[in-house]
């Protein structure tokens, strides 16, 4: 049994790694992700990381009996929509399409990290928990509050 404890814990230490190292590599070459140090695309690409675990943790481990959230989902909608607008704001030269290609493979690393962690773990660890609550607490605001909330977190 110990043995059979360890072995996980070297599993979940592998794929930990793996999603910081995915999240480093793309952080290091992802020009939108270098942009001139702005708080809010700083701030952005956090909220759009939290909200693509969130949305994870919701097909893993509520999907099909529970619905995604309408107002979840419009956040998760919006603020890739605030993240790529941040992107064309920090680099105006650079092509809108190069933008949007670099935030859907974001989002698609993000869920296949999560997707492999998923699957070796189940719904009860830390990750899952900070998700859930991410998942649920961004479940109840309408786009003005989020609005608002951002504005909040990134002042100067």
């Amino acid at each position: 049994m110990h043995s059979l404890q360890r072995t996980r814990v070297i599993l979940i230490e592998r794929i930990i790694v793996r999603i910081l190292l995915t999240a480093f590599l793309i952080i290091a070459f992802c020009p939108i992700a270098n942009a001139t140090d702005n708080r809010k695309f700083d701030f952005l690409l956090y909220f759009f990381d939290m909200n693509e675990a969130a949305f994870a943790y919701h097909r893993h481990c509520l999907y099909p009996s529970v619905e995604i959230n309408q107002k979840f989902l419009n956040t998760l909608e919006f603020v890739a929509d605030e993240l790529f607008a941040a992107g064309i704001k920090n680099d105006p030269k650079m092509n809108s399409d190069y933008i949007k290609s670099r935030i859907l493979e974001r989002r698609y690393n993000i869920q296949y990290g999560l997707d492999q962690a998923n699957m070796q773990n189940g719904c009860n660890t830390p990750e899952t928990d900070v998700a859930k609550a991410h998942y649920e607490e961004f479940s109840r605001y309408h786009r003005k509050e989020i609005i608002k909330f951002i504005a909040q977190q990134t002042r100067n």
